[in-house]
């Protein structure tokens, strides 16, 4: 959920832009007209619009804009939501794309190319357009929070910048007993969490007003890192780059490992407030990014990734049991039955504390659904490198394949990573209709019919405890 930045300039100040980004959002809640909306061909007439909310969010103020004589009927929940919740027979899979809000897109290298990674995370105003860029341009289902994993650093006594060229630096890391058990702090509760990041609690609810009208409402999302990932941050001071050596000199001795536990507890905790202080923002759902995941091999991710993340969502769902939440596991290839093991042991004592699990794009999806059954939903896990290409016809089959793996429970279509830089804005757009299409074919109605049928039948693995 970053990217690199090139130039720089002297920002306004907070409240200025603050300001602006409030003023823009009130000016899109107007009495409005729609714009730029051209008729249907007649082949199409009869169909229903592919994306009231990306037309109501591309409406513009007019003097003359009819007034509603009869009030509108209560909207209907998010469709990503309706997924989360296992809801059958919806008319399509919901879309969204992990970092849909990036530089690959031109109106987004307006704002990077003016001003600091933190100084758009960190403003209210600044944020919210950035969250809102995606859906305007290609009516996805989800609107996420421009931010990123290392935000609640600085509230836990690690001060961060992102760099051009390099990423996140964390200035002093973690290196002995002291940083962790002296030097870091803990967020309390969900009001410290306020107290210490105002601004993600004002972009929350600002996105949160500006959604509330729109036709077919997107979801709004928190996210979170996940505790193994930002403590891999803090231990290596930086991004990946050099493979996770600083990480794993501390996992692999008696003594680190130790220590790194100690680390992984207290982040824990805290990452449990920051997310309940998300959800009571506004927040429909929150993703765990676990971008780290991929560094641990398969007999050490249970213990040191796995029943942290695990006890995290179990924390966050015994507060706030209604929103679902999403764990994003980035090489999960290689460690479904891990997760199957801790999915059952949660189920078998308490609800399901997750609600999906997202799939990087090297992890067989048929799978994944063999191995994690019905009732677990399931998010990905297209090769960004297919956006990247640029041959639709070749994406509208990966879709299509991805789409039919996926059969037998609930599905979100995503990424199994993120939008790259260089991917033509043109293609986010042609998977997006291609996904919002599926409500009209007819082979996707039968799939979706068969597995309606399949789930009166009988109940998922999972289910069965």
């Amino acid at each position: 959920m970053r990217c690199t930045d090139r130039g720089r300039s002297s920002a306004p100040s907070t409240a200025a832009l603050s300001r602006r980004g409030m003023e823009r959002s009130a000016e899109l809640r107007r009495p409005t007209a729609y714009l730029f909306v051209s008729p249907a061909p007649r082949s199409l007439s009869n169909r229903r619009p592919k994306c009231p909310a990306r037309r109501w969010l591309c409406q513009a103020p007019t003097p003359d804009a009819p007034t509603a004589t009869a009030p509108l009927p209560p909207p209907h929940a998010p469709l990503l939501l309706r997924a989360l919740r296992g809801e059958q027979s919806l008319p399509r899979p919901p879309v969204w794309l992990m970092r849909q809000a990036g530089r690959y897109m031109s109106i987004f290298r307006d704002f990077s190319d003016k001003y600091t990674f933190r100084e758009r995370s960190e403003n209210a105003g600044i944020a919210c357009e950035l969250s809102l860029q995606p859906l305007r341009a290609f009516g996805v289902d989800a609107v996420i929070l421009f931010s990123d994993i290392l935000t609640p650093l600085p509230a836990l006594g690690f001060a961060f910048d992102i760099q051009r060229g390099r990423g996140p630096v964390i200035a002093e890391p973690v290196r002995c007993a002291a940083d962790v058990d002296t030097r870091l702090r803990r967020l309390e509760s969900s009001a410290q969490a306020a107290f210490a990041l105002p601004f993600v609690g004002e972009a929350l609810r600002e996105l949160q007003a500006t959604l509330a009208d729109a036709p077919d409402r997107p979801a709004l999302l928190g996210f979170i890192g996940a505790p193994f990932t930002l403590a891999a941050y803090l231990v290596e001071g930086e991004s990946g780059k050099s493979g996770g050596q600083r990480l794993k000199r501390m996992i692999y001795s008696v003594e680190g490992q130790r220590l790194f536990h100690r680390l992984l507890s207290s982040i824990t905790e805290s990452l449990a407030e920051y997310a309940v202080y998300q959800i009571d923002s506004g927040a429909d759902a929150v993703q765990l990014f676990d971008s780290w995941a991929h560094h641990l091999p398969p007999a050490h991710y249970p213990q040191l990734s796995l029943q942290y993340s695990m006890r995290l969502a179990t924390a966050v769902h015994e507060r706030r049991p209604d929103v679902p939440l999403i764990l994003y596991a980035n090489g999960s290839c290689g460690k479904m039955r891990c997760v199957r093991e801790a999915l059952r042991a949660a189920g078998a004592v308490r609800p399901q504390p997750l609600a999906c699990l997202g799939l990087d794009w090297k992890t067989n999806m048929s799978a994944a659904r063999r191995l994690l059954g019905r009732d677990m939903a399931l998010q990905g896990n297209l090769d960004p490198m297919l956006l990247e290409v640029g041959e639709r016809a070749h994406l509208k089959w990966e879709l299509e394949q991805c789409v039919r793996s996926a059969a037998g429970g609930a599905h979100i279509v995503n990424l199994g990573h993120g939008v790259t830089q260089s991917t033509p804005e043109s293609m986010v757009a042609a998977l997006c209709e291609y996904v919002q299409e599926l409500e009209y074919a007819e082979w996707y109605r039968q799939l979706s019919a068969e597995h309606d049928s399949a789930s009166a039948e009988e109940n998922g693995p999972l289910r069965q405890g």
